[in-house]
């Protein structure tokens, strides 16, 4: 009687940790390893697998910095490649003499060791490349430009789409640094990258957070 009685507390215990226990989802992945039964579909906007209820598939914006905060800002337009950025007048601006090149840094034209690796810095311009280009700018960069690559994400910017890469680099002194990265190419000139990289080198948070508005802003216009 004992043991019977054993056995059905004992089953009927089984039976509420089977209830408790998730059951594991089975079937097929599709060809970018999402899920399908469990509503898992590939989001080519963010490259990712996701639930479509769960979160949105589409292109993030690098427009988040309100016209209130860049009201007093400047503005550098590369009329040469049809691009702009703006920037705090606290920060210092630099471009060559070709238009294909600038860099924006923390501290006015009179600051002293204004790029030392110390507090960010923003290099971004134009160069040519000697890669095929297939008119999808993350299968592009996913090939060529993928050294540290941590994430990858699709965002619009102005009339052209672009890549936003977060990867760990080294510049050329051997300084190693997390880095975000905007790469674009325009399909009417698909030998020529367009590039805005920050290298976080010893930014603060704060700091962290003004070059990202900066970078926010950097957008085509023709």
């Amino acid at each position: 009687m004992i043991v019977a009685g054993v056995l059905v507390v004992g089953g009927g215990g089984y039976w509420w940790y089977q209830s408790q226990t998730p059951q594991l989802i089975g079937g097929q992945k599709d060809e970018h390893g999402c899920l399908g039964p469990a509503g898992y579909s590939w989001c080519e906007a963010k490259q990712k697998c996701l639930r479509v209820w769960e979160e949105k598939c589409e292109a993030t914006s690098t427009a988040q910095t309100s016209d209130s905060q860049t009201a007093a800002w400047k503005t550098y337009k590369n009329e040469k490649y049809g691009f702009e950025i703006l920037y705090p007048a606290s920060y210092r601006f630099e471009n060559n003499s070709a238009d294909s090149k600038f860099s924006i840094a923390k501290g006015d034209e009179n600051s002293e060791n204004n790029y030392a690796p110390r507090n960010g810095i923003i290099i971004g311009g134009v160069q040519k490349h000697a890669y095929s280009y297939n008119g999808d700018i993350i299968d592009f960069v996913k090939a060529n430009y993928n050294n540290g690559l941590e994430d990858i994400e699709r965002i619009q910017l102005g009339i052209l789409a672009g890549a936003k890469v977060m990867a760990n680099s080294e510049d050329g002194m051997g300084t190693k640094s997390k880095t975000v990265t905007i790469y674009a190419i325009n399909p009417n000139q698909p030998d020529l990258l367009y590039f805005v990289n920050f290298w976080q080198y010893n930014a603060n948070a704060t700091e962290e957070t003004e070059f990202e508005n900066i970078l926010s802003t950097f957008k085509f216009t023709q």
